[in-house]
């Protein structure tokens, strides 16, 4: 493990663990820090080849953000950009002039949607069914070079969050079985916290989640999947993080780790911490 400077304003750094009860680690991590990329994705336990998936999910969301928005570049100048991409620039630009970063969005879910397809793909030439075939959650953010803006996007349960005054808060929401519980109104008895309702991979249709998040001087950024959740309080979490800075970064990514196992270890852990 090693810190990445991004834009030479944020520090990175970004690590995965087998954890205690598994033989092999499906989780992959990706920090792409000339471009201000960084990736998190979880094999889906339970699915066949969930280290493949998330490797080729992440190297694909990589490859396909630097091709469709360069960061210094307008991604309209690129020859054989999509299509329907050009309807909605064409919408955009005589709308509201919204800033270009922030219409980065809706290419950020086609990205998402991209890989999703090919991953799919994957799967329908092994003659799996829908549902059974390989597949992984991702989350992910890329800064933006000129302003303290990120574009923040997830698939299934895998986790952004902001340290910012002391506080932990929990950026993204789950697609899973439990959250939409929660979200009903708690009715009857609540799923188990592990059935996802969307991943990258196993079904031909996903929405991808994708937001600007803004970054306010002193705040910190935690991107995980759920083997460091499942097994760690958010209040513990809190409390490593506390004191965070660009010199103990790498420190602090190892203390979660170590949380995660020392509570059990049962399932792969990935973390990357994010600050300034």
């Amino acid at each position: 493990m090693t810190v990445s400077q991004v834009f030479k304003r944020y520090y990175v750094a970004g690590q995965t663990d087998c954890g205690r009860r598994r033989d092999h680690n499906e989780d992959t991590v990706l920090i792409n820090e000339a471009d201000g990329i960084v990736l998190l994705a979880d094999g889906m336990g339970g699915h066949q080849y969930g280290d493949k998936a998330s490797f080729e999910a992440t190297q694909l969301v990589n490859r396909l953000i630097r091709q469709y928005l360069p960061i210094d570049r307008d991604p309209r100048t690129q020859p054989g950009f999509w299509q329907k991409m050009a309807a909605l620039w064409c919408k955009l630009e005589h709308a509201d002039q919204a800033p270009l970063f922030e219409t980065h969005s809706q290419i950020i879910a086609d990205i998402l949607v991209q890989t999703n397809q090919a991953i799919y793909s994957l799967n329908q030439e092994a003659q799996m069914v829908d549902g059974n075939g390989m597949g992984t959650t991702m989350v992910g953010c890329r800064f933006c070079p000129t302003l303290p803006k990120m574009q923040a996007f997830h698939v299934g349960d895998s986790r952004l969050y902001r340290w910012r005054d002391q506080q932990l808060i929990q950026l993204t929401k789950d697609h899973s079985a439990y959250q939409t519980w929660l979200d009903n109104g708690q009715v009857g008895e609540p799923p188990r916290s592990n059935i996802i309702l969307q991943g990258i991979g196993p079904k031909p249709e996903i929405e991808p989640a994708v937001q600007i998040v803004d970054i306010a001087a002193g705040d910190s950024f935690l991107l995980c999947s759920d083997g460091l959740t499942d097994m760690v309080e958010d209040s513990r979490i809190a409390a490593t993080l506390t004191g965070i800075f660009k010199d103990n970064i790498e420190q602090k990514t190892r203390q979660l780790i170590d949380l995660a196992n020392q509570n059990g270890g049962s399932d792969n852990i990935s973390v990357i911490l994010i600050c300034q």
